[in-house]
């Protein structure tokens, strides 16, 4: 490049890079929003979140119900309705089992009812721990559900966050789970032991020597059960990624040495050995079948265990393999009734295979143990048809909306919402009510609920002195929608460009001398 040409590009980059050195956005700071580190989806503004309302079994196939309302995910819909008497009952049977593999894997299913709805079931446990403090169940749920609120943010793709409060948010939420695992932890007991399965995932979260000093105890429970196999993968999956190469071996080797000398049986030992070696080597994930079919067949043939068969069925649905993703979601069903996952799968496959009756049982028996995702598939066949639903039949709608959000699921409660904005199915319209709806939808990740507690937010909240807040929290809603590409959510960013601009938690730097320091 010739000396004059070279100056030139230099000067345009020069001038690129010093416009991008005022841009708002790159340089926006706290000044911008000074409330930037405020969480504001634990805001409710005053609004008394609602209750679930009494559900019509009679448009309900009951005989799922009756099947999968058990145990664990009974409990989901306990905390929902405040029953806290029947939540303790429940862990003191947990905490009553004399098998303690089959003790660890009720405390480990009990405590997944949370998964996607940490954030959402914080105000029921908070109220729980308030009224019975003493409770080690309480506080063993709470800090639960904190963990999972943290990593409801460490997972999202709300790049706003992800750029200014990717460590900030996740970590503030753990802090307040780490007081409660502690002192579990100091107590002992059964609960001193399951305190380590919540403490494995905090802590990973912050520091290396706080990783350290959490997969050490972790190690502590499973001595306490050594014939859960789940406990040995669970601590395999946070042994350290590739980066860590030396110190994630080293733990394998621990976990290896371990599953030796406490006899884990066959074929778990064999598993165990898969799994690690899956770390180091996943071939399970290669998109080409020719490579990974026969990986998956002699890995289950040699070891037919519920991991093997669930990382084959992930396998398969990579390449839309309907009929045996449907034969090995019935495999891993036979081992585990609740799968929620292969419930999930199956009824995706059924559904592309015209098998509709058989594809809405199974969402909806996925739909009762958890799964948000039957829950939207449901609303949508009753709205847009499929699954052989009645497309408009607004009743039936509600009648599972009222069931999936006694369960605490963030489409029913966005479908709860938009009954009493639209008024179908005789349910009285009514703002507040709605907003509290699409409060819990946006806190579970529902965006349709994001956007839609964006317009009623003004509508509910009308006094002057809170309108300051009402804005950077409506900023913060749309913003996350819009990164989730909701379309209306994309509009209405538009509309107010100045909800744009990132508000970056603490006194952290601007985008712009992020870039540049890197």
């Amino acid at each position: 490049m010739s000396p004059f040409v070279f100056g030139r590009a230099w000067g345009a980059a020069s001038l690129c890079l010093a416009l991008l050195s005022v841009h708002p956005v790159l340089n926006a700071q706290q000044a911008t929003c000074e409330k930037g580190d405020r969480d504001w989806e634990l805001e409710t503004f005053g609004v008394t979140l609602p209750s679930p309302p009494p559900v019509d079994l009679s448009r309900l196939p009951t005989p799922l119900i009756e099947r999968h309302y058990l145990g664990a995910y009974r409990m989901a819909s306990q905390l929902v309705r405040g029953d806290f008497n029947g939540v303790q009952a429940h862990w003191d049977g947990i905490a009553a089992m004399q098998d303690r593999t089959e003790q660890m894997r009720a405390m480990v299913r009990s405590l997944d009812v949370l998964e996607g709805r940490g954030l959402s079931m914080l105000h029921p446990l908070q109220t729980w721990h308030a009224r019975n403090p003493a409770s080690q169940a309480a506080q063993l749920m709470l800090a639960a559900a904190w963990v999972h609120a943290a990593y409801e943010v460490h997972r999202d793709r709300y790049a706003p966050e992800r750029a200014g409060g990717y460590y900030h948010r996740p970590r503030n939420r753990v802090q307040q789970a780490l007081p409660l695992v502690d002192a579990l932890m100091a107590q002992g007991g059964f609960y001193g032991m399951a305190a380590r399965e919540v403490d494995l995932p905090a802590r990973f979260l912050l520091d290396g020597a706080q990783r350290q000093s959490a997969w050490d105890r972790y190690l502590a429970l499973i001595e306490y059960a050594p014939h859960d196999e789940w406990l040995y993968l669970r601590a395999a999956s946070h042994a350290g990624g590739p980066q860590e190469r030396e110190i994630r071996d080293q733990r394998f080797a621990r976990l290896r040495a371990l599953a030796d000398k406490l006899a884990l049986p066959q074929p778990h030992r064999r598993s165990l050995e898969q799994a690690l070696d899956e770390h180091i080597r996943p071939t399970g994930r290669d998109p080409n079948p020719l490579t990974w079919r026969p990986y998956w067949e002699a890995r289950v043939k040699m070891a037919p265990t519920l991991a093997n068969l669930t990382g084959w069925l992930d396998a398969e649905n990579r390449v839309n393999n309907w009929p045996v993703m449907v034969a090995l979601a019935d495999r891993i069903l036979a081992l585990h009734p609740h799968h929620k996952a292969a419930l999930e799968r199956k009824s995706w496959a059924l559904r592309q295979q015209g098998r509709n009756k058989e594809a809405y049982e199974t969402a909806f028996s996925a739909m009762v143990i958890g799964s948000d995702w039957a829950m939207k598939q449901i609303v949508e066949a009753h709205v847009l048809g499929g699954l052989g639903l009645t497309q408009g039949d607004f009743a039936s709608l509600l009648a599972h909306c009222k069931l999936g959000a006694s369960l605490g699921l963030a489409s029913a409660a966005h479908c709860m919402g938009s009954a009493h904005t639209d008024g179908f199915a005789s349910v009285a319209r009514n703002d507040a009510q709605a907003l509290g709806w699409h409060l819990l939808g946006a806190q579970g990740g529902n965006m349709a609920s994001a956007h839609d507690a964006v317009v009623l937010l003004p509508r509910v909240v009308i006094d002057p002195a809170r309108h300051a807040e009402v804005d950077l929290a409506s900023a913060h809603w749309i913003r996350k929608a819009a990164s989730h590409e909701h379309a209306a959510a994309h509009t209405r960013l538009a509309e107010r460009p100045d909800w744009g601009l990132l508000c970056l938690p603490g006194s952290g730097p601007s985008v712009f001398q992020r870039l540049f320091g890197r």
